[in-house]
């Protein structure tokens, strides 16, 4: 019986075999990954910090700092480069930086904890003012916080990187098209409406009184009502 000699390499057959659960074991890996990724997002906490309208002054735009997660943030700290503007107010775009420095409060620091769905609002000032303090650029606000492990003992370490706009409420409520202003701008166009109607009206009851003085005869002037017999007016 004749015997082929062995070449000493794989076939077809074994290739394909081979691939295929290689990529079985990547597949399976990465679907592990996957599902510890999205894991975490459900038990980890997320602190972020965004600039929003408020509902009750809509001139004014507040800094929010929210923890969007689903466990509570341990001992979070906020890091900036440069000026971080507060008290930032005014209605007009191009005028002088009049805004202050934030030196107080949660961004300064800190919150040493805040719970899932924890929040806290910090007034940041007005659109206008804001733009002139920022020069029209962004802020980037760096978040480090920690939690505890679930499956584990100690704690984790988280970062996050938030960019604080302020172009974007152009045309919007809380810029020069505020309630505000137009509330001032039509105060403002009422008070000049009664001072002039004021005026017109002493200047007629001026004019009147003039007309009704007698002269130095005890006689009224002519064409006035009180022309004819002195102490009477005419029909």
């Amino acid at each position: 019986m004749i015997q082929t000699p062995s070449t000493g390499g794989w076939d077809s057959p074994t290739i394909a075999t081979l691939f295929v659960g290689a990529s079985a074991v990547l597949i399976a890996g990465a679907s592990v990954v996957v599902s510890y990724l999205a894991f975490r997002s459900q038990i980890d906490p997320d602190v972020v910090v965004y600039a929003q309208t408020d509902d009750g002054r809509p001139s004014i735009i507040n800094l929010i700092i929210e923890n969007k997660g689903r466990a509570s943030a341990e001992d979070v700290a906020f890091e900036w480069s440069g000026k971080l503007p507060t008290r930032a107010w005014g209605f007009k775009l191009g005028e002088p930086d009049s805004s202050e420095e934030m030196n107080e409060g949660p961004l300064v620091h800190g919150i040493p904890f805040l719970p899932p769905g924890g929040k806290r609002a910090v007034t940041w000032g007005q659109y206008a003012g804001l733009c002139n303090a920022l020069g029209g650029g962004t802020k980037e606000i760096v978040i480090r916080f920690g939690s505890r492990r679930r499956l584990l003992r100690g704690h984790r370490t988280h970062e996050n990187t938030c960019s604080l706009d302020i172009r974007s409420f152009e045309a919007t409520d809380a810029s020069d098209r505020n309630w505000d202003k137009k509330i001032a701008e039509n105060v403002d166009k009422l008070r000049q409406s009664i001072e002039s109607t004021s005026q017109s009206w002493m200047r007629k009851l001026d004019d009147t009184g003039k007309d009704r003085t007698v002269n130095q005869d005890g006689e009224w002037p002519s064409g006035s009502e009180g022309d004819g017999k002195e102490g009477e007016y005419s029909e």
